[in-house]
């Protein structure tokens, strides 16, 4: 939809023009498919999150099944892909320095990832990850 590109593109300007401080608050979740395959259980709680955010509460289980029958396919197209992969010269360009402020991959997702999925761990932000 429109109105979800132009949010994309002002992420993206924000970035670009403020650096990423002006950003950092609204990245909550890195996808962990760094080298490899989403797996199977968090492609569908990413899908139900990612469709069902902000839905009202009374919506949420009938969302829950509407989306286990589109998960299926979500299955197909992650396994039937190739993983992307980088040429070696970028990858020696792109390497995260250990004291980076900014270094927020999935390896600073919450653990257990579920319980943040589901709300039962709300303490968790990326920008807390942040390091000083």
């Amino acid at each position: 939809r429109r109105e979800e590109l132009y949010a994309n593109w002002e992420f993206v300007r924000r970035y670009m023009e403020e650096g990423p401080e002006a950003v950092a608050h609204v990245l909550k979740l890195m996808p962990p498919v760094e080298g490899r395959r989403e797996g199977i259980f968090f492609g569908y709680w990413y899908l139900m999150l990612s469709a069902a955010y902000g839905a009202p509460l009374f919506l949420v289980p009938f969302l829950m099944a509407l989306y286990l029958t589109a998960w299926p396919f979500r299955l197909f197209a992650m396994y039937s892909c190739k993983i992307p992969r980088w040429s070696a010269e970028v990858e020696a360009q792109c390497v995260i320095a250990p004291d980076d402020p900014w270094d927020i991959s999935a390896v600073h997702n919450p653990r257990p990832l579920w319980r943040w999925m589901l709300g039962l761990d709300m303490a968790h932000s990326m920008v807390d990850k942040k390091r000083a």
